[in-house]
């Protein structure tokens, strides 16, 4: 089976580098033609489930892709963003400013840290993983879309394919950005990372 993992597509939170966590933020214009986008590069692939984090800028960019393709989404509580607590609402240079020791840490072992009001990446992973495993085990038959975040996907990323959370600021996962991976008797492999070519000018130009 195929793993369609798609990141939401822009806010204005994105474009103000806030930390958006669980606040339920939509998506802007550009976010909307990203999806959009997104449901167009998807529609030629045998897809038969649409996953979400619950969040509506998820939603919104999984129910483009789901109309697109005929499908009806399934939200999923475990794939919400990761909890950034009282860092959420704040900008990157707030959290700097104010969190310097905890935010220095957070760029270079992130899996050592807990966010003040947060949770951990263990524990993100910890949901996460347990979530996968009944998605994956529950369908076998065909290919599937996992509609996240950038911290959860990364977390996904590194759980499939067994990689330690403080390697996950080496992945990038923009918005709108579509990850593919092949999904074998429990064996991940990547086909491709980060995949933003849907997303060029020309084509959000038309949508």
């Amino acid at each position: 089976m195929k793993i369609f993992l798609v990141r939401h597509g822009q806010t204005e939170w994105n474009v103000k580098r806030v930390f958006r966590g669980r606040l339920d933020i939509p998506l802007n214009r550009t976010g909307i033609k990203q999806a959009n986008a997104v449901a167009k590069k998807l529609a030629s692939f045998q897809i038969k489930k649409i996953y979400s984090s619950p969040l509506k800028r998820a939603l919104q960019t999984a129910e483009v892709i789901g109309k697109k393709l005929h499908l009806k989404l399934i939200p999923e509580n475990d794939l919400i963003e990761f909890n950034y607590g009282k860092w959420q609402g704040m900008t990157v240079g707030e959290v700097q400013k104010k969190y310097s020791a905890i935010y220095a840490k957070w760029l270079k072992t992130p899996s050592k840290i807990t966010i003040p009001g947060g949770e951990t990446l263990s524990s993100a992973r910890t949901r996460i993983a347990l979530r996968l495993n009944k998605i994956l085990s529950q369908y076998l038959d065909g290919d599937i879309v996992i509609v996240a975040h950038e911290i959860i996907n990364k977390v996904i990323l590194c759980t499939l394919l067994n990689f330690d959370d403080n390697i996950f600021w080496k992945i990038k996962q923009d918005t709108g950005a579509v990850t593919i991976l092949e999904h074998d008797h429990g064996a991940a492999t990547i086909v491709s990372l980060n995949d933003t070519c849907h997303l060029n000018q020309d084509t959000l130009g038309k949508i």
